[in-house]
């Protein structure tokens, strides 16, 4: 992206002496990511733990055209929610300077941290957003806040991991990428429970998985290491690259190729006017079939294995999706073409809790199911559900049967309380107590069945 003025340049911009009506008129912006004219959408976030409050995660990225003459200066934006959240005033850093006859975007850009919005459960119905300029009066715009409820599939399943691992990912961690392109980005590993350190690890047990103090640490400690990366929409790919050595030193500064050839091996897919990204994997280990520009993905394909190529300190997945184009011009790197537009990534195919609250021992905690939702604001499990195999006949069977001596039990409990005879009350409380062991004992295999599952695939039982 062409970079803005320098320091200097911005310090001697042109007062603008037009009337102030009239100059703010020829300024105007548009306001992303939005599906709809006067909407912004945001991402709603899985609580940490089920039943919790979910949150919203906004953030924005703001197109200024100056249709004057002369040039302007961006001095803050505004962000107003009628009180919850508190509104916000973000200052533009220096060089934020647009042209005459010119465009350029802002967005949240405080790395490591973005300065993204949080919003609470039930989110504000609209925002306005106030520009100020040097020179000008302020630029405004209302528009109406919606939950973005586009539905990808999580890129990694449940029957790939060994008993006792999760996926982990966390919303809101993402630095901005491009234009603020990835604020909406994950980079996922996968957990383990490391019975000697006595920690939730990405890496193996045993292994210190800090590279700042294991300087013998490898990729292949990792868990991820290897790992099937999934296609999470239907779509075709538009660019790839499967030949990105993977980074033998872990937490160096491997800055990849040049452009966005820093995601290493990756595949970039486009649905609709949306296009996913898939960075990081193993060189040679993409799917052959779309190695060739134009080929059709569907989702659940197997893309490749996950790995550490590219611009990455250590094995993780990293996806994020955005409205954009890819160019590959004779003699010039790779590269994002702007505009970027980011765009959330909610999943409904996953169950998700804060590691904090996960049972070491049982695998059982109050896991929730994504509900169109972005993973937890807090580093958490996920569980990949719909792929940990079939379920046997034995079990997909007992829930209807304990059904069949619930309804057992209810009816002689009413024929209990209408019988007079004390023999005849004693028969019946005789035979409620022998169907209550009979259940009993059936539950005991549902749940020892359920216990270590993802919650998404476990064999429900309403009356159990």
């Amino acid at each position: 992206m062409t970079s803005y003025c320098c320091a200097a340049l911005c310090a001697a911009a042109i007062t603008l002496t037009l009337p102030v009506s009239w100059a703010a008129a020829q300024v105007t912006f548009t306001v992303e990511p939005s599906k709809a004219a006067g909407q912004v959408e945001f991402l709603k976030v899985a609580p940490g733990q089920a039943g919790g409050a979910t949150s919203g995660l906004l953030c924005l990225r703001i197109e200024i055209k100056n249709g004057l003459s002369l040039p302007v200066a961006l001095n803050t934006v505004k962000l107003a929610f009628g009180g919850n959240p508190a509104d916000q005033s973000i200052s533009a850093p220096p060089g934020v300077f647009i042209a005459g006859g010119d465009r350029r975007p802002w967005w949240h850009n405080l790395w490591p941290n973005s300065d993204c919005v949080t919003l609470p459960a039930n989110p504000p119905a609209t925002m306005t957003v106030t520009l100020s300029f040097n020179g000008l009066a302020n630029v405004s715009g209302t528009y109406s806040l919606k939950a973005d409820t586009t539905v990808f599939a999580f890129p990694g399943k449940h029957s790939d991991r060994p008993a006792g691992e999760f996926w982990k990912a966390t919303s809101g961690t993402h630095g901005t990428g491009t234009e603020g392109s990835q604020l909406f980005a994950y980079d996922m590993g996968v957990i383990g429970f490391d019975t000697k350190k006595g920690i939730w690890s990405e890496c193996f047990d045993g292994i210190d998985c800090n590279f700042k103090t294991n300087s013998s640490l490898k990729n292949k400690d990792y868990r991820i290491w290897g790992t099937p990366v999934y296609a999470m929409a239907d779509g075709v790919v538009v660019e790839f690259m499967n030949n990105v050595a993977t980074n033998t030193t872990l937490g160096g500064p491997n800055p990849g190729i040049c452009g966005v050839q820093g995601a290493g091996n990756h595949f970039y897919v486009k649905q609709g006017n949306v296009t996913v990204l898939y960075a990081h994997m193993q060189p040679g280990t993409l799917n052959p079939s779309l190695l060739h520009v134009g080929a059709p993905v569907t989702k659940g394909t197997k893309l490749g294995l996950a790995g550490n190529a590219g611009s990455s300190t250590n094995p993780h997945l990293h996806v994020h999706a955005m409205v954009g184009a890819i160019a590959t011009p004779p003699g010039v790197c790779l590269s994002e073409v702007t505009p970027l537009v980011l765009r959330p990534l909610p999943f409904s195919d996953a169950s998700a809790v804060d590691i904090s609250a996960l049972n070491a021992g049982s695998l059982t905690g109050p896991w929730g199911k994504l509900n169109a939702e972005g993973p937890p604001a807090v580093a958490s499990a996920i569980c990949a559900g719909g792929a940990t195999g079939p379920v046997p006949a034995n079990v997909a069977a007992l829930p209807g049967k304990i059904k069949v001596l619930r309804a057992e039990v209810t009816d002689l409990q009413q024929e209990l309380q209408s019988t007079a005879g004390g023999s005849q009350k004693a028969a019946i409380a005789s035979q409620i107590k022998h169907l209550l062991a009979q259940i009993a004992s059936l539950k005991k295999p549902l749940d020892n069945f359920n216990a270590p599952r993802c919650p998404i695939d476990r064999v429900a039982c309403s009356a159990c």
